[in-house]
């Protein structure tokens, strides 16, 4: 019998994303971060009280690391030597801070089970791999790591992390967030990204190495490719618009292609739309947005394709002035990370392997050669 999955998954009529029967675009306009973690890992809403003790939990797991020298000194070395900010989470990662993690749990109260929780402080604990990677990398005391505060949300503490700066404003956390949440679910299993995980989860692996496996699970063709979408971008930040569009025309007319359009299912991705008008909303300064949307007319009108989840988020990392484009991947991932906690934790209550042996000896003859 096949054991799919409901958490999340397409539609293509009409063309949507959906996380647990609700509409990612809706959730995206209408939710927290950290309510839609909670509701992709639990099926339903936090109350008041739920969604304070999530984000005390989550500043608490963010900042329990701060003391650990040794495993900074660790993480630190790994940025120096790779300059990849993916690849230094997944060092932190590697290390799992069980001692942190106990010392959280036992002061604060989480509903989760206690695999659930650990999953949720690993994913907590990121953002700060990221600030150190960025530090590292740039060897810039930009003041990111002494901007935890536990008196602030959850939320503001990871943008000053990834964007290394204090003076946020409320307009750029809830483009922040809509960003978060765009990323944070979407295709199910069929996303390498969690395709990876449910196969570690039917081992019965760690949480730790769960994580990874999906960390592992993406590249220039999934995830990947907002990286090079971003530096794309980057390349003309300092150009006009005129400018910009004259030497993208050049590039399509040598049928070179543009980093972020087109998508492997949809017609037009759902989320750029709902981002785009978040992101009008609240900005004042149109400079990035104007030719974010110059450029996806361009190739629309000479191309015929629309931009994808890659192409807006790197728009947008250039309005927050990031300055590592392995910055765009790393925020994808760290977002993805909730759908990948809860695929493990729907895929560890099934059989090993997903299924019993009778079931799979039965449709073993079944499978093709590239089922895969």
């Amino acid at each position: 019998m096949y054991q799919g999955t409901n958490i999340d998954g397409p539609s293509l009529a009409p063309e949507q994303l959906n996380i647990r029967g609700k509409n990612l675009t809706s959730l995206i306009q209408e939710s927290s971060y950290l309510e839609v973690v909670h509701h992709i890992i639990t099926g339903a809403f936090p109350s008041e009280k739920e969604l304070k003790e999530i984000h005390h939990f989550c500043n608490q797991s963010l900042h329990s690391i701060l003391n650990n020298t040794e495993a900074i000194a660790l993480i630190k070395q790994q940025a120096f030597q790779s300059k990849d900010i993916t690849k230094t989470i997944i060092q932190g990662l590697l290390l799992g801070f069980q001692e942190e993690f106990n010392i959280v749990l036992s002061s604060q109260e989480i509903t989760y089970d206690k695999d659930t929780a650990y999953g949720l402080f690993l994913i907590s604990t990121i953002p700060l791999f990221v600030g150190i990677a960025i530090q590292e990398i740039e060897k810039e005391n930009i003041g990111s790591l002494s901007s935890i505060h536990l008196e602030q949300s959850y939320t503001e503490n990871v943008f000053q992390l990834f964007f290394g700066r204090t003076n946020t404003i409320k307009e750029e956390l809830i483009l922040f967030e809509s960003l978060l949440i765009a990323w944070h679910a979407g295709f199910g299993h069929l996303t390498p990204s969690v395709m990876g995980p449910r196969v570690a989860a039917g081992t019965y692996s760690s949480m730790e190495m769960i994580l990874i496996t999906g960390f592992t699970c993406s590249g220039p063709f999934h995830i990947g490719a907002s990286q090079f979408a971003f530096s794309f971008l980057e390349n003309y930040k300092n150009d006009t618009l005129e400018n910009t569009l004259e030497a993208i025309k050049s590039k399509l007319a040598s049928n070179e292609k543009i980093p972020g359009f087109g998508h492997p299912l949809f017609k037009k991705d759902p989320r750029n739309n709902t981002l785009q008008e978040i992101w009008s909303k609240c900005i004042s300064d149109k400079r990035h947005i104007k030719k974010y949307n110059a450029i996806c007319s361009l190739l629309e009108e000479i191309k015929g394709l629309q931009p994808n989840i890659d192409f807006i988020t790197a728009g947008i990392l250039c309005e927050f002035s990031a300055t590592q484009a392995t910055l765009a991947p790393s925020i994808a991932l760290f977002s993805r990370a909730s759908a990948i906690l809860a695929h493990a934790k729907e895929k560890k209550q099934k059989p090993p392997f997903g299924s019993k042996s009778k079931d799979a000896r039965k449709h073993l003859d079944q499978l093709s050669m590239g089922w895969i």
